[in-house]
């Protein structure tokens, strides 16, 4: 059975940003990896044994997520939870590198600058249906994995 697009928004907390590198002069790259990573934990129930497909206009994101690893620690603690959490889900994604400004995925995420960016998202896909987000929870290398894949039903 066909399921409708899912979306979600949110602006990231200030709180949230006190976990990722300070030395970074623009957070821009760590966002787009926080909506990539939060995409499993926003949705579980509709990603259950399913593949999908994540339209990605950040090279730094789509890199770190095709690859499944980040040399840097504050990227690695989104990619690891991400595949943790999708082999719990049986479910296995394709992403696809899109420009911006083709890239219908973004127009949600303009919401909070630009009300007009959901209306314009809706007119071109007006079965899409809104899903509450999710932060995903954060793994660094000194937590212990095992307890981490339990938490997902994996051990």
């Amino acid at each position: 059975p066909d399921s409708p697009p899912l979306f979600a928004s949110a602006i990231m907390p200030m709180s949230y940003y006190a976990h990722f590198d300070p030395s970074q002069r623009k957070f821009i790259n760590i966002a787009e990896a926080v909506a990539l990573a939060a995409v499993p934990f926003s949705c579980p129930c509709e990603l259950q044994g399913r593949s999908f497909i994540h339209f990605v206009d950040n090279t730094f994101a789509l890199s770190i997520f095709v690859h499944g690893y980040a040399s840097r620690p504050d990227c690695a603690a989104l990619v690891n939870p991400y595949y943790l959490k999708l082999a719990s889900l049986n479910s296995q994604p394709y992403f696809e590198w899109v420009p911006s400004k083709a890239n219908l995925s973004d127009l949600p995420s303009r919401e909070s600058r630009s009300p007009k960016s959901l209306i314009d998202f809706m007119d071109i896909v007006p079965d899409a249906v809104r899903v509450e987000f999710v932060y995903p929870p954060l793994f660094y290398g000194h937590h212990n994995l095992v307890e981490l894949a339990s938490t997902f039903g994996l051990v």
